[in-house]
């Protein structure tokens, strides 16, 4: 396989380019700076790799073109594009300077989008997959950044662009992912906190992201499932924050809660564990040597669940809880800690969804939504806290199984849910700040829909194909990546997407770009 890759002299771009060298992809370097070209040419030619560099303006868009045809005339093929060239100034909108507004505008959008336009063509026909990565920044994700807004409006555009990107080409096997790091421990990072200086906070190397945090997000996209596409991951710092949040932090200790925990003990607590996602994820673990603490409103599926799991040698309890009944939060977390000793992981996955219009919509399906979605998902979290934060080594994790719909253009008869999904995703950017000083990972998993009874039931996506849905698998997948995650590094979103086709109109829109530019070049 070959990766062409746009920045790749150093940094995330150098770290991207080292780490498919030693997965045995040939590379194509391009970035303005040659010494340090040849540099990371040179370390990935220790691995054996063939590499050719370029050496000139991405913004050149002429130059950019002959490049990727001396690529595709070398090797055949472009299988990944990685996208990690950005530059920034850090300026007030009235005081930045014209030449370099339009620089950030060029390198950090334009040349992006030129990239993909020339690499497009050569793609997901050697191999029938491939993968694009862009590499934007949280702040597209947060609150905006005085003396950035060029950069974040640039970085914003680029989001949007991997959005349409993707849904053009989604059915070739070639997934399109952005992923949004906080700072990194690299050049941009370094000249970033140089910018701030003491107006926020002096960020040490510790407390921001690491390069190699970002390469695994981006590896764990690339090596992922034909069925599926990540098409956005957020990473954060487990440390701190950009801005000085801990004044606003309480750090003092939790209470030490009854029973007492046994540390020794690996245990995760899954509610909604009776069927789909939940069960699948529930199997998953057993086969990794988790105990498990299994929840639901129906004891047999549950049983079911639990002899499953089982044979995997792993201590089940099974307990039956009505989600919707708050007091029994706290009970159903005690019992957990009393039976296994333990709790480390916690996923909240339990869901409903009653399609009803927002007018017409009894009081009584508002609260079920709301009850089940989002409330008892933060009464179990508050009940949990106090025993995960007692073990002080190995994964810990709160993981919130959301939807994609967080992102998406609404639905008729599905406002209550959307709003519950929204309210999931904004609970946990605040809770994640709450507690990033205990080292507990704090990640919503926001699937597109599911193959599953709650995702197709009653819809207009109930007829079809499998390989059109999210499977079970990727959801678990997607588990595993942020339990595996280094203990610098916090996966607080992931956007996923079926990599084969979508439902209702964009598929009529993409079958429409098709035949019209049928006889056309990309």
């Amino acid at each position: 396989p070959v990766a062409f890759i746009v920045g790749g002299s150093r940094g995330i771009g150098r770290g991207m380019a080292e780490r498919l060298s030693r997965e045995g992809y040939d590379l194509a370097l391009v970035a303005r700076t040659s010494h340090c070209l040849n540099e990371a040419a040179n370390e990935c030619r220790k691995n054996g790799a063939r590499v050719l560099t370029f050496s000139f303006d991405v913004t050149n868009s002429s130059v950019l073109q002959q490049s990727v045809e001396h690529t595709v005339n070398t090797y055949g093929s472009i299988d990944v594009l990685v996208y990690a060239a950005g530059f920034f100034c850090f300026a007030p909108m009235e005081k930045i300077p014209v030449e370099e507004l339009n620089r950030i505008i060029d390198v950090n959008y334009r040349a992006a989008a030129m990239t993909t336009k020339f690499c497009l063509p050569h793609m997901g026909h050697k191999f029938k997959r491939g993968a694009i990565i862009y590499l934007a920044s949280t702040t597209v994700q947060q609150l905006g950044f005085p003396g950035f807004a060029t950069y974040t409006g640039s970085k914003t555009a680029l989001n949007g662009f991997a959005k349409g990107v993707f849904e053009e080409i989604r059915g070739r096997g070639v997934k399109v992912a952005t992923i949004y790091p906080a700072m990194v421990n690299s050049g941009h990072g370094n000249q970033l906190n140089e910018a701030y200086g003491d107006s926020y906070h002096s960020i040490r190397p510790e407390e921001m992201l690491q390069v190699e945090d970002v390469v695994k997000g981006a590896m764990f996209i690339i090596n992922g499932g034909d069925t599926c596409c990540t098409c956005e991951l957020v990473l954060q710092p487990q440390k701190q924050a950009v801005i000085d949040l801990t004044r606003y932090t309480d750090t003092r200790p939790f209470p030490i809660p009854e029973p007492a925990i046994d540390r020794s003990k690996k245990v995760a607590l899954i509610t909604g564990a009776s069927k789909g996602i939940g069960k699948y994820i529930a199997e998953r673990m057993a086969s990794q040597g988790y105990d498990l603490a299994l929840v639901a409103r129906s004891v047999g599926p549950l049983e079911e669940t639990a002899a499953d799991c089982r044979k995997y040698g792993v201590k089940v309890a099974v307990l039956p809880t009505d989600l919707t009944n708050m007091a029994a939060m706290e009970k159903t977390v005690k019992d957990c800690v009393a039976q296994l000793g333990n709790l480390n992981v916690l996923i909240n996955n339990a869901g409903v969804n009653r399609r009803r219009n927002t007018l017409t919509a009894s009081g009584d399906v508002w609260d079920s939504i709301i009850d089940t979605n989002f409330r008892a998902a933060i009464q179990i979290t508050r009940a949990s806290l106090p025993y995960m934060a007692q073990n002080e080594t190995g994964a810990r994790a709160i993981i919130y199984i959301s939807s994609s719909v967080v992102l998406q253009p609404g639905l008729a008869g599905v406002a209550p849910y959307y709003a519950t999904k929204h309210a999931v995703n904004g609970f946990v950017g605040g809770l994640f700040e709450d507690i990033r000083h205990l080292g507990i990972k704090v990640s919503t998993i926001c699937p597109g829909l599911v193959n599953t009874e709650l995702g197709t039931k009653k819809g207009p996506v109930e007829n079809l194909p499998g390989k059109m849905l999210i499977q079970c698998s990727d959801c678990a997948d997607a588990v595993d990546y942020v339990l595996a995650s280094s203990p610098t590094c916090c996966p607080i979103s992931m956007m996923i997407h079926p990599q084969a086709g979508v439902a209702i109109s964009i598929m009529k829109m993409r079958k429409a770009l098709e035949q019209k530019f049928a006889d056309a070049k990309l």
